[in-house]
């Protein structure tokens, strides 16, 4: 999830909207998109949710996944992974 106005400031527009169940339970309705997510120096394209404009970035698991990347969380790392089948 990553702040609408970041999305469209970097020309990012909603493909839907879709509806999503958040960790509290809350289901909301936001935009889904798709934008090109560059992690040390790797551009891969990537599931983007657009969320409210005072919302903290998050880097879900499917972003995770597509760069094959892990969380080490002693040390609040990324961490390469290998990729499953």
């Amino acid at each position: 999830m990553l702040p609408s106005s970041l999305l469209r400031g970097l020309g990012v527009e909603p493909i839907e909207i879709r509806n999503f169940i958040l960790a509290d339970n809350r289901r909301i309705q936001r935009g889904f998109g798709v934008a090109n997510v560059k992690i040390d120096g790797r551009e891969i394209p990537s599931p983007v949710v657009f969320a409210d404009d005072n919302s903290v970035p998050l880097l879900g698991a499917v972003t995770l996944e597509i760069f094959a990347l892990g969380i080490n969380p002693v040390r609040s790392r990324l961490i390469d992974v290998i990729s499953l089948d």
